[in-house]
This record gives structure tokens, C-alpha cells and sequence, in this order.
């Protein structure tokens, strides 16, 4: 009688096994299905409320942004100014050797 009841035992456990496998591919299965509409307009709403919701940080930011951009424009003028002092420079070496020959 004991021994029948391994048998019975050991196949349960054995079944119990191939189940398990059967199950875990079917949810794996499930997971790669496409989602419904449903669905799908659910996160566009939320996508949509998160836009508007940048689009109103980007209003109520500092105006400090705008300082810096002219400083910039400020710190480019002065490199031009820069160049034109070389250029003035090599002009009168010109008018040097033209004295001397």
C-alpha cells in the first residue's frame, strides 16, 4: 500500500513540475500581447496632462535665462575688438619696411 502511494506521490509532484512551465510560458505569453485601447488612450491622456504640465514650468521659470544670453553676446563683441587690435598691428609693420627700402 506504501509503496503505491509514492507512486501516486512522485507523479503528482512530477505533473505539478510541467504545470508550473506550461503556466510560466503562458504568462510570459500574455505579457507580449498587444494591450487594448482601451489602454492606449489611458496613458495618452497622462501623457498629455504631463506636456501641459512642462509647457507651465516653462512659463513661470526665472527670467534669469535672459541675462545670460546677453552676457554672452557681450563677451563675443570683445573678442571681435581683439582681432581688429592684431590687424591694426600688422598694417604699420608695413609702413616699417616701406620707410626702410
Amino acid at each position: 500500500m506504501n509503496s503505491e502511494n509514492n507512486d501516486v506521490n512522485s507523479n503528482n509532484k512530477k505533473n505539478h513540475c510541467k504545470n508550473n512551465k506550461i503556466n510560466s510560458k503562458s504568462r510570459k505569453n500574455n505579457s507580449n500581447k498587444k494591450k487594448t485601447k482601451a489602454a492606449t488612450t489611458k496613458t495618452m491622456a497622462t501623457t498629455t496632462r504631463s506636456m501641459t504640465k512642462s509647457r507651465e514650468n516653462n512659463r513661470n521659470l526665472p527670467k534669469t535665462i535672459a541675462i545670460t544670453a546677453k552676457t554672452a553676446r557681450t563677451t563675443s563683441t570683445r573678442r571681435t575688438t581683439a582681432t581688429t587690435a592684431k590687424t591694426a598691428r600688422t598694417t604699420s609693420t608695413r609702413r616699417t619696411t616701406a620707410t626702410t627700402a
